[in-house]
């Protein structure tokens, strides 16, 4: 894959990703269920952060949000469930929830939005796709931490720019797919997340 290089502090830039988010009521039960992890230290993911990411973009300049909001139209997308049956933590403190199996639409999506961003040239995740969502991070230690057994229903994938603070990111979808009407991306034009 060939990047094209992102202007050097001269243009806007916004750091993006692509994510699956939860309907209000399985936010709540997620979060709802994080809160009793046996997490000790560290900041529970907000609920109204809660994410599955589906790729990383990083800074992107603002010129390139239309063609990218363009790419991401076209892709197929079919309604799946997940079923999150799995926690775990990685170094660093970052604890998640997971899918012990992902369902083939999932991974047809993933795999889509990929083929779709290299042909941007945009930076493409190379790993092999592990879908979670980060419900604590910064945690010193965790106890005996029990599965979940919760499912989120999705209908489609968000494009969402992501504003760091010091408190902790804040989220702002800059359009939503498969969708009905046109997509906002101009700057200071968002909705929440």
């Amino acid at each position: 894959m060939t990047r094209t290089p992102e202007p050097s502090g001269t243009a806007p830039v916004r750091r993006l990703f692509i994510a699956l988010t939860p309907q209000a009521a399985e936010a709540d039960a997620l979060h709802a269920y994080a809160a009793a992890l046996p997490c000790r230290g560290g900041r529970q993911t907000a609920r109204r952060n809660l994410h599955l990411t589906l790729a990383f973009l990083g800074d992107v300049a603002e010129a390139r949000c239309a063609p990218l909001v363009d790419v991401l139209e076209v892709i197929p997308f079919e309604p799946f469930a997940l079923s999150f049956d799995r926690v775990g933590a990685w170094q660093g403190g970052l604890v998640w929830v997971g899918c012990g199996q992902a369902p083939d639409a999932l991974r047809r999506l993933v795999d889509a939005i990929r083929g779709q961003l290299d042909a941007l040239g945009l930076p493409v995740e190379r790993r092999p796709f592990r879908p979670h969502v980060t419900v604590w991070r910064r945690v010193r230690s965790t106890g005996r931490m029990v599965a979940p057994q919760l499912a989120w229903h999705c209908g489609g994938f968000a494009l969402i720019a992501s504003i760091l603070a010091p408190d902790g990111p804040s989220y702002r979808t800059l359009a939503r797919f498969p969708r009905d009407e046109p997509a906002i991306v101009r700057s200071g034009d968002h909705d929440d997340h």
